[in-house]
């Protein structure tokens, strides 16, 4: 692995320590909680079940010194990431959020490079980009009424209750849309939720939809990646932690609290039970995986039916190096001046979206492989997830060779990466609501205990960091009112 700490704060713990506040998890939102403490000057332990630490962020690194992400891509521009991206001082690839081509009922329409209002001219008629107008303005005063209540801590008005009773997909056909422009919402939202837009509410759907929808500030967000792989994200955040820090291969079993502390008991690399006393702890793993800790007392009912209800959406990532020629493949679709090329391109198809990997890699040469990404994902990555290695490799193969006649003859080698529960989702199935009741008490400190993450709060990454703060600043206030 590249890139590590310049002091690691990892190591295997053996002995028992006393804390004011237990992390437990060393993914985003425990490195971020932790992070922000330190600053307050409030010191911390982190508990990691893992070997390695990072969580949904994994960079996969090549003997070329190429990288590539096994997991999380990107970070948001008005998330809470990208003011500490900055403050970390990292260097970042941005991207424009329109700048992505799409494939509709066998159809190819490349972006050429364009971002905003320009890119709707070569996907859409004239007729359709105004009716296309009109739902964003529609869409974008929704979301900018739920971000003015929902997430200043008021109450969600009358009318945006009303959008968590119908799906995503409903309040998109009510709109009247052409199928073309319906077809480009789908495979747009989906690629980023992972999950079919008819299983969500349309209050989750607009809140996920924002970043491709234009504002009065400019048309979509930007996303960043972090040059070098998404880890030197967690290398940076572990390098502000003192040392000792963090404690992998520790497995939490029970959290025991009452009106004075909390005490964590866990088993350490070595089997042997451990206990820490410390006053808070902030618990930021997945929430497909919280049944394995013992709580006392017991979370609440309307806690545990929140975690119960909440579901997950799947995806697999088939990463392959390709032949530098292979580029002549989807030339086609980048021949005009100043036009640069086909990827991203989010398909209605089996293989779902398409990233050139190789844009985020500016060190590499131009004689070095290409890094391309396949992300399948929704129903289709929940029937593949349970098949071979090898038959993920052939259906895929399969579906680029029909897409780009001979593109297996470029590969230079390939990877698959599975995840069956890869992003929160709450189903409407079950009225469920990332905005509901059941979410928002989730979300409220029990006693001296916190759950949080991206599992927590929506389908990006950004939840890791929402998370975080809202933990952190709770301890925060307490901890200065003493």
């Amino acid at each position: 692995m590249q890139n590590e700490p310049e002091n690691s704060s990892t190591s295997k713990s053996t002995h028992d320590y006393t804390n004011p506040v237990i992390i437990i998890g060393a993914g985003l939102t425990g490195l971020i909680t932790a992070y922000h403490l330190r600053k307050a000057n409030i010191p911390s332990i982190i508990l990691e079940s893992s070997h390695r630490i990072g969580g949904r962020v994994q960079t996969l690194y090549y003997s070329d010194n190429a990288t590539a992400e096994a997991h999380m891509e990107e970070y948001w521009e008005r998330t809470p990431h990208f003011a500490l991206l900055k403050e970390l001082k990292l260097p970042l690839m941005l991207s424009c959020p329109t700048a992505t081509s799409v494939m509709i009922n066998q159809e190819i329409l490349p972006h050429g490079g364009h971002c905003g209002p320009d890119y709707f001219i070569k996907l859409f008629t004239e007729e359709e980009r105004e009716a296309l107008k009109k739902w964003n303005y529609k869409t974008w005063n929704l979301y900018k009424e739920l971000y003015g209540s929902y997430f200043k801590g008021k109450p969600l008005p009358a009318n945006l209750k009303s959008f968590m009773d119908i799906s995503f997909a409903e309040y998109v056909h009510r709109s009247h849309l052409s199928h073309k422009a319906n077809e480009w919402i789908r495979i747009t939202l989906e690629a980023e939720i992972s999950i079919e837009w008819d299983k969500i509410s349309a209050l989750d759907g607009i809140d996920e939809m924002r970043i491709f929808l234009e504002s009065p500030d400019g048309f979509g967000e930007e996303s960043a990646h972090v040059l070098g792989g998404n880890e030197n994200y967690i290398y940076a955040l572990v390098n502000k932690l003192p040392k000792r820090t963090i404690h992998t291969e520790c497995h939490v079993t029970q959290i025991e609290q009452n009106d004075n502390h909390v005490i964590v008991s866990y088993l350490d690399v070595n089997k042997i039970e451990q206990q820490i006393k410390g006053c808070y702890a902030v618990v930021t793993v997945p929430l497909f995986a919280i049944n394995s800790i013992k709580f006392i007392p017991q979370l609440s009912e309307d806690r545990l039916k929140a975690i119960q209800t909440t579901k997950f959406a799947s995806y697999i990532k088939v990463l392959y190096r390709l032949k530098r020629e292979a580029e002549k493949l989807w030339a086609q679709y980048g021949e005009e001046e100043g036009e640069e090329g086909l990827f991203t391109l989010l398909t209605d198809q089996l293989i779902g979206a398409i990233y050139n990997s190789t844009d985020f890699e500016k060190q590499l040469s131009k004689d070095q492989d290409l890094i391309l990404t396949i992300l399948i994902h929704g129903d289709k990555a929940v029937k593949w997830s349970s098949l071979s290695s090898q038959e993920i490799l052939d259906k895929t193969g399969e579906q680029l060779q029909c897409l780009f006649p001979g593109f297996c003859t470029y590969i230079t080698s390939s990877q698959i990466n599975v995840y069956p529960q890869a992003v929160a989702y709450w189903p409407l199935d079950q009225k469920r609501s990332r905005f509901d009741a059941l979410a928002q008490k989730l979300r409220e400190p029990f006693g001296r205990i916190q759950i949080g993450g991206d599992t927590t709060e929506n389908s990006h990454s950004e939840g890791a960091a929402i998370a975080a703060l809202r933990m952190a600043q709770v301890i925060i206030n307490d901890w200065q009112q003493k």
